[in-house]
């Protein structure tokens, strides 16, 4: 099943101003979108995913309060009310699979690892735990592979999705590994596993059609992009040097993207080209052909795979919090001083906004 091992070539060297979109070959920058009245914004609602033309909002509670989930399509309805949670839980909507959605519920404290894998009924309400973790399985500290490493990070295609979780072996050990889900036939397949958790790693699947890519880590070897093609059962590993984070799979299942400190990058599986579209790598999310960056408190923006073109977002000095891909739309939060606030202590307090942008738009 496994193939020969793969290397994927250092991109470019770094050009351009650290933080800003690259400016080597293959990627054209385009003028900057400028944040304005005109861009689709909600108050006190908080994007948390989308699924297509439609973005998922939540509430801002307190402690012991019910927080409200909405739906909402930008420029053609309102918010409309979906269901509600205790403040102590929070859902993230991580895509849709076989006609429901695929939703993270976990709790407000890192390293965020009380997490339920659900399927959720849009229609009914009805949820289905597929998956859940018990925090006293991590018996380490997260941060030694980094926080995300906490969530299952699941991702969707068609009637299938793939996520990685923790898993306590007959030894007391641990280990990582990739999980896959067919919504339709009900089977659970374990795709791939990372076998001692405090040196080893599986993280970051994302599923495409047949086409399955993970990050992961082996004892005495570098970081591996691993790719499983579910229709012929092959796999095959390609190396990546450094220490990337995120990582992703485009939807024409051709490239991949990952990040790394000093730069965002994407690989193409056909043509065995690699390159670099950003100088400093962060937030690497991909939505059908484009991947969010989100790269410095005042450089965000768009890649688009299939044209090669980087969308760079003009601000205006705002503060850029959090910037992702949700369906179809980029969508930041940027914090700005608060212009009423007389700031008698010499501190301002800040407003807090949420823009969407409609990607390619």
């Amino acid at each position: 099943m496994e193939g020969a091992n793969r290397v994927v070539p250092d991109p470019a060297a770094t050009t351009g101003q650290i933080g800003a979109p690259s400016t080597q070959e293959g990627v054209t920058i385009l003028p900057p979108v400028v944040a304005s009245a005109e861009t689709p914004v909600v108050k006190d609602l908080a994007p948390v995913g989308g699924v297509d033309d439609t973005l998922f909002l939540r509430e801002r509670r307190e402690l012991g309060e019910l927080t409200t989930y909405y739906s909402w399509r930008p420029g053609a309805s309102e918010p409309s009310a979906e269901w509600s949670l205790p403040y102590e839980r929070q859902d993230l909507v991580e895509g849709k699979a076989g006609g429901k959605l695929v939703v993270v519920r976990y709790g407000h404290m890192a390293p965020l690892a009380d997490w339920e894998l659900i399927l959720k009924d849009a229609q009914t309400g009805e949820n289905c735990l597929l998956a859940e973790i018990d925090p006293d399985i991590i018996p380490f500290n997260p941060k030694t592979f980094g926080l995300p490493w906490a969530l299952p990070t699941p991702s969707a295609s068609g009637n299938r999705l793939v996520w990685a979780e923790w898993h306590e072996n007959d030894d007391g050990g641990f280990s990582r590994r990739i999980m896959l889900y067919d919504v339709e036939t009900h089977e659970l397949t374990k795709l791939g596993e990372a076998g001692d958790a405090r040196t080893e790693g599986a993280w970051e699947p994302t599923i495409v059609g047949d086409r399955v890519a993970w990050l992961q880590k082996k004892e005495g070897r570098e970081i591996e992009v691993i790719v499983r093609d579910l229709s012929i059962n092959t796999q095959t590993a390609y190396s990546i040097a450094g220490e990337p984070l995120k990582a992703t799979l485009f939807d024409d299942g051709r490239r991949f993207a990952w990040d790394l400190q000093d730069g965002s990058f994407v690989y193409d599986f056909d043509t065995g080209r690699s390159l670099r579209y950003s100088n400093v790598g962060g937030n690497t999310l991909a939505s059908g052909q484009f991947v969010s960056s989100w790269t410095a408190p005042d450089w965000i923006g768009y890649y688009d795979a299939a044209s090669g073109e980087f969308q760079p977002i003009d601000n205006k000095g705002a503060t850029t919090v959090d910037a992702y891909t949700f369906g179809n739309y980029f969508v930041w939060q940027e914090r700005r001083p608060d212009p009423s606030d007389p700031a008698p202590d010499g501190e301002k307090r800040e407003i807090s906004r949420y823009f969407a942008l409609p990607l390619g738009g």
